[in-house]
């Protein structure tokens, strides 16, 4: 196995004696896709395949995961998640479930249109969306609000066990790192969350409810060279 100096894996092993008594499970933002790189709201319905750039993000994304013990593989069943998830089966063997909860937030008219168009158009939704997004209901789509309640309703679920690695979407990955570090959900921007990014959650119970502790957020070492320039995507 290639040795990572800044390793977060490693670090949690080497600081905490007692780590393997903690189930961890890996949430990832998928690879970059075409439409990142351009600039364009996905959403649910503008499902486009990863970028060339993204295709090798997951194939390091898979090398950098494959061997670790992985238990399962939980993807959303759009495209780009899905095709980055293929990646780590072929080197894990694990079979993917596909899970509609962590698809990406339904955008509605929003979807297909590039930022600086939605930036003109919808400018004061746009701004509320970077300021206060937990009062945002996208036109044609579902409210910010909606989508963490699907958030919620996978945590709670039980479909997470100890080594899970789920593929899914910016939005779903930030609700739930403000859950696991208990910040509210208009904290959502507050964390750099890139493409094929890992980011790691002890998984505890607390009062019979799943309850997740932020250990990693966004590390991307097994990136290097391949990172994708945020800058450009829709948020």
């Amino acid at each position: 196995m290639e040795e990572y100096p800044d390793d977060p894996f490693v670090k949690i092993d080497t600081e905490r004696s007692e780590v393997s008594s903690y189930p961890r499970v890996i949430i990832v933002r998928h690879a970059e896709s075409v439409a990142n790189g351009s600039g364009i709201y996905q959403g649910q319905s503008y499902d486009r395949d990863l970028s060339t750039l993204g295709k090798k993000q997951a194939v390091a994304l898979a090398k950098r995961l494959s061997p670790l013990t992985i238990a399962k593989i939980i993807s959303s069943p759009l495209k780009r998640s899905y095709q980055t998830a293929l990646e780590i089966s072929k080197l894990t063997n694990i079979e993917i479930k596909i899970s509609p909860l962590i698809m990406e937030t339904n955008h509605g008219a929003w979807e297909g249109m590039s930022k600086e168009n939605i930036k003109r158009e919808y400018k004061n939704l746009h701004e509320m969306w970077l300021r206060q997004p937990s009062r945002v209901s996208f036109p044609g789509g579902e409210s910010f609000m909606d989508t963490v309640r699907r958030v919620e309703t996978f945590l709670e679920s039980g479909e997470l066990t100890d080594g899970s690695v789920v593929v899914s979407h910016d939005n779903i990955v930030r609700i739930i790192a403000c859950k696991a570090l208990g910040f509210p959900y208009d904290d959502i921007w507050r964390h750099e969350i890139e493409p094929a990014a890992i980011n790691v959650f002890e998984l505890m119970k607390a009062g019979g409810r799943v309850k997740l502790r932020g250990v990693a957020i966004n590390d991307v070492t097994h990136l290097y060279g391949i990172r994708a320039d945020t800058n450009k995507h829709a948020l």
